[in-house]
């Protein structure tokens, strides 16, 4: 049976359920413990519960720092893209992510949900 997250969860909230989880059995690893939780949230893996959280109220630039530069600001070198529709506060986006092999360049695209480019043709360049 699948619990439903909080209307904002965060990472703290979780990982102490991870950890009350993780007294209450008395034994285990907390890996285990982490991946029960993510399990009862309906996710297949702990990292991708903790993926689906950190993405929550990200700016699509924000969800692309944390896909392609691990979050590290210093690895940002530059960004571009062209909007190819108008985008309004608080619409909900996608950010498809692309990275190219080794070379330091990811390519992506930002949709509204009903499949709509907003926007197209980005490129992140990140350093190594």
């Amino acid at each position: 049976m699948s619990q439903t997250l909080p209307e904002k969860p965060s990472l703290e909230f979780l990982r102490k359920q991870a950890k009350e989880r993780l007294r209450q059995l008395g034994a285990g690893k907390l890996a285990d413990a982490q991946l029960a939780i993510a399990r009862e949230y309906g996710f297949a893996s702990w990292a991708k519960l903790k993926t689906y959280v950190q993405e929550l109220g990200f700016t699509p630039a924000q969800s692309l720092k944390a896909a392609v530069c691990d979050s590290d600001p210093a690895r940002f070198k530059s960004m571009s893209g062209r909007f190819s529709r108008p985008v309004l506060p608080g619409e909900s986006l996608t950010v498809s992510i692309w990275r190219a092999d080794g070379s330091g360049t990811a390519v992506f695209q930002t949709t509204r949900q009903d499949g709509t480019v907003v926007i197209d043709r980005g490129r992140m360049q990140v350093r190594a």
